[in-house]
């Protein structure tokens, strides 16, 4: 973090808020520091699910336009309600000015930053709820850094993210068909990894009872053909480890199918969307890594064998290498360059959490700008 962000953040005064919490001076500089401006969002008087909010009445009047712009989709509606079932409140954030928005887990905060469009923060706001949704599954506590296996790990960020991304994308869609295609417009250009697959079998499914499940299932696997955003992920698996040191982890640790993780996420009142085998998870080019990634984890992993009394951490074995494999034509490539970007972004939000929030939401649930970019 820069000397600038810490000034900027060290100035908060409650008794003045302005903007997301922060003073006159604060907030100038922030947004100095972003290079962007705040949004005039429209205000609305009354929010149609009455969930917690903080801020300002002003703030609080544009975050239930927000909100109620997102319930027009049922699949938004029905993720505000997720959220207000959990007890989690709304808010505006500016800590982490690289990010369109964050869920904290610990917290139970959804946080929006008021510098980007209204488009954005709905689709944002689909793909952090998504998460608050998942949240309640015991996969999530169960697998962990400090108790489960590094094929685990990976492949549990990945299946929650992919999922998230799935929704996000099926909740700008049905906005879309509701007249209000921003969400989806930006989310089409910034995700065709995603939105094409999606909108090919929507369209190639028309009238047939499993339209939208074929339709979940293609944007979920193109999640994975982002392989700089996929490594990104990775790599804060490996951050938490390092935080956390050898002897945090368990002496056996555990290790979990991809088959729990998608039964459990990829599924709607106990009937699951996802039409594919999830064992394919489990092999090849979708569980591969990065190099650096792979020999990072090789190294830290030699340690804990050493310790005495651990069972020795196999799971590495079955994980390949993502640039000694002949990847489909249809994935992004550039691994080192945009891969280290996002994890760089990474690195300054867990900065600017652990210094100015209570509560430290997992860093896979946090969605950059740069995580955007092509």
């Amino acid at each position: 973090m820069n000397e600038k962000t810490k000034i900027s953040f060290a100035r908060r005064n409650p008794s003045r808020e302005t903007v997301a919490g922060l003073d006159e001076a604060s907030l100038a500089e922030v947004l100095e520091l972003s290079g962007r401006k705040l949004q005039d969002f429209p205000q609305d008087k009354e929010c149609v699910v009455d969930v917690k909010m903080n801020g300002t009445a002003k703030e609080k009047r544009q975050l239930s336009h927000l909100i109620n712009e997102m319930c027009k989709s049922e699949y938004g509606k029905q993720v505000i309600e997720t959220a207000k079932k959990n007890d989690y409140t709304f808010q505006f954030d500016l800590s982490i000015p690289d990010a369109y928005g964050f869920a904290d887990p610990d917290g139970k905060v959804c946080a929006m930053n008021p510098t980007f469009s209204t488009d954005d923060l709905i689709s944002t706001m689909a793909h952090e709820l998504r998460h608050v949704y998942q949240f309640s599954f015991p996969v999530c506590d169960q697998c962990n850094p400090l108790e489960a296996d590094a094929k685990s790990n990976l492949m549990l960020t990945r299946t929650m993210e992919a999922d998230a991304s799935a929704y996000e994308c099926l909740t700008s869609w049905d906005l879309k068909e509701k007249g209000i295609a921003g969400a989806w417009n930006n989310f089409s250009r910034d995700f065709p990894e995603i939105a094409k697959p999606f909108e090919k079998a929507m369209i190639e499914n028309e009238g047939k009872p499993d339209q939208i499940a074929k339709a979940r299932t293609a944007a979920f696997d193109g999640w994975f053909d982002n392989l700089p955003r996929r490594v990104g992920y990775d790599e804060s698996y490996l951050d938490c480890l390092k935080e956390n040191g050898p002897k945090s982890l368990s002496s056996s640790l555990k290790s979990f199918g991809a088959d729990e993780m998608i039964g459990a996420f990829c599924q709607e009142n106990g009937v699951s969307y996802y039409l594919d085998d999830p064992k394919k998870f489990e092999s090849g080019y979708l569980v591969a890594t990065s190099q650096k990634n792979k020999d990072d984890l090789k190294k830290f992993f030699s340690s804990y064998n050493r310790l005495s009394g651990n069972a020795k951490e196999s799971s590495l074995q079955e994980i390949p290498v993502l640039e000694k494999m002949e990847l489909p034509a249809s994935v992004a490539r550039s691994l080192p360059a945009k891969a280290a970007a996002i994890e760089a972004k990474q690195e300054h939000a867990k900065a600017v959490i652990a210094e100015n929030r209570a509560a430290k939401p997992s860093l896979a649930f946090i969605r950059f700008a740069a995580d955007r970019s092509r």
